[in-house]
């Protein structure tokens, strides 16, 4: 059970902050990743379909 004394306000703000941070990189990597993922699908299929002289 967490229970916020007004003294560790500042500890908890602290805490509050810093997981919010690993919050926002962990959700760019995701991001980054998706697009990644999506331009190499893309690509993939450009070089498929939109090329004539694929070999």
């Amino acid at each position: 059970m967490i229970h916020i004394n007004t003294n560790d306000n500042e500890t908890y703000y602290h805490h509050f902050k810093s997981n919010l941070k690993e919050l926002k990189a962990g959700w760019t990597l995701h991001t980054l990743d998706t697009m990644l993922l999506t331009l190499i699908v893309s690509i993939g299929c450009m070089e498929n379909g939109g090329n004539g002289n694929v070999s």
